[in-house]
């Protein structure tokens, strides 16, 4: 389980898995650019972009990042077996819609790879991924993050009794060849259906089904960092690093150790310029295919109740 030596990564190819449907286009492609921006010489990207359907302007517009050193291949696949399980969604804590649960059909969609990096949108990427792809993961059905900030102060709701092995499954290293010889699929979907009145989309039933088969990653390669900064008085230091196997001293040195920052909130950056690293994202919304198209954004004083309940 320990991580793959370096060396055995240059030149690489690292398959990774986005889905998106035409309303989020623009942030997976702002996603996309800070990955291609930041990564090594010797990386190549093998990006596949899930979809449920996309319009031809937004075809056009992944299709867009193929280079010398990276490929897009976009995947069409079907959310009926999915769609009945967002109307009973609550709203509270669902801010992604049913082709999330895409992430349990990966394996199937993308057979030719025995392992992933899976990325959720709303992301920016500030290192190469080589050193995550890198990971062993043996008999683990994925690596993946501690959830913030569940994990701080649980809140039984959401991390239903998983305590600090909770994790968040916008970021994970899925493990494809376990998934298909188990028929992980069919599990998901079983697991979902079972357990319907759950919050979130697919992350509680990822953490019920791969229980006990989960490699906790590091903290650096998902940073939720607004939940981070507007909590603070909820957490100490001494309990994040217990948590997260650390050795943080601030929030500073947690920014700069980030490969991922997450911006898994309701307040989004792109809806709001005044959101933590608000303008960071901003600089590579401006170097995306999106880059020319003014974008307008509110203040997070507009809105009522933002510090973290």
């Amino acid at each position: 389980m320990m991580k793959g030596d370096f060396y055995k990564m240059t030149n690489c190819k690292i398959p990774v898995a986005f889905i998106c449907d035409d309303g989020y286009v623009m942030q997976t492609s702002v996603a996309i650019t800070s990955m291609l921006m930041n990564k090594l010489p010797e990386t190549f990207y093998e990006i596949f972009v899930v979809t449920a359907g996309l319009s031809d302007k937004s075809k056009e517009i992944f299709n867009s990042f193929s280079s010398d050193t990276a490929n897009v291949t976009i995947i069409t696949a079907d959310t009926a077996k999915y769609a009945e399980f967002y109307k009973n969604a609550d709203s509270r804590f669902v801010v992604a819609t049913p082709a999330a649960l895409f992430k349990f059909d990966l394996s199937e969609l993308i057979p030719q790879y025995d392992k992933i990096i899976y990325l959720d949108g709303d992301i920016i990427i500030k290192s190469d991924l080589s050193s995550l792809y890198s990971y062993e993961l043996d008999n683990k059905y994925a690596a993946a993050v501690r959830d913030i900030p569940q994990v701080l102060y649980e809140k039984p709701h959401i991390t239903l009794g998983f305590g600090t092995e909770y994790f968040n499954s916008g970021v994970m290293l899925m493990n494809l060849k376990k998934m298909r010889e188990e028929n992980i699929t069919d599990k998901l979907l079983k697991t979902k259906k079972q357990f319907e009145e759950y919050p979130l989309m697919d992350q509680n039933i990822l953490n019920i089904a791969f229980e006990g088969n989960i490699l906790q990653l590091p903290l650096r390669y998902n940073v939720l960092y607004l939940n981070l900064v507007r909590s603070m008085k909820k957490y100490t230091f001494s309990r994040l690093n217990e948590v997260f196997c650390s050795s943080y001293s601030n929030i500073s040195e947690i920014y700069h150790d980030a490969a991922v920052i997450h911006f898994s909130s309701r307040e989004k950056p792109w809806k709001f310029f005044d959101v933590p690293l608000a303008d960071e994202w901003l600089y590579y919304y401006n170097e995306s295919p999106f880059g020319d198209v003014p974008l307008l954004r509110n203040s997070c004083s507009d809105i009522k109740d933002f510090t973290e309940k």
